[in-house]
């Protein structure tokens, strides 16, 4: 039966149907917890703070995300620990503690080299970025998004090469070198362009036009 509650949350998560996704989640979750199915737990309870992130309750996410890290822990599985921390870290930046956020995205890091995961590493690095900017730690931020650049420029991964760009440029206009940010951002309304994202080139026009 908690088969058939998962699937409704999935489906109800897609539609963006948040509130019935977190009830038929929690449903689930009270079943794997009754059986005592430690990956189903941790699973829930992972996709439990996706969704809340989703309804922007950050500590509430990141009270999920805590025990879900903790069952991976116990299960010895590095991508779910890793899958945690990031949620935890995300959790973190919404709620402006950059300290405990950088931590957990350091974490994700250690764990996904390892194993391989290029895609966990590059959003890792993304997001150690935007604490870095935030901080105003310009020289960690440009490396740490150079740094995805390169890895997502491997993977072909044009939106996320895009993004990075518009980072980047917002680094380099903070610097206040126009003429590179203007570039970066050239780059990634074009990217955002042929991936027909016209809310993100939008975005990079008028950042175009602000820099002259």
């Amino acid at each position: 039966m908690s088969t058939d509650f998962r699937s409704l949350g999935q489906q109800a998560f897609l539609d963006g149907e948040l509130d019935a996704a977190e009830d038929y989640y929690i449903a689930a979750l009270s079943e794997s917890e009754a059986l005592g199915h430690n990956e189903a737990m941790a699973s829930d309870n992972a996709v439990m703070g996706q969704i809340l992130l989703q309804k922007e309750e950050w500590r509430r996410a990141a009270a999920y995300f805590d025990k879900a890290l903790e069952l991976e822990q116990q299960l010895s599985n590095q991508t779910g620990i890793a899958n945690a921390h990031a949620g935890l870290g995300h959790a973190a930046i919404m709620i402006q503690d950059f300290t405990v956020a950088e931590d957990h995205f350091k974490a994700v890091l250690e764990i996904s080299g390892p194993l391989g995961r290029k895609d966990i590493t590059a959003t890792a690095y993304g997001n150690l970025g935007l604490i870095y900017r935030a901080q105003n730690r310009l020289d960690e931020a440009e490396s740490c998004f150079r740094n995805s650049l390169k890895i997502e420029e491997e993977r072909r991964n044009k939106e996320a090469i895009a993004g990075d760009h518009l980072n980047l440029g917002l680094i380099t206009q903070m610097r206040g070198d126009g003429d590179a940010a203007r570039q970066h951002w050239q780059t990634a309304k074009d990217l955002f362009a042929e991936l027909n994202r016209g809310a993100n080139v939008a975005q990079i026009e008028q950042l175009l036009a602000q820099a002259g």
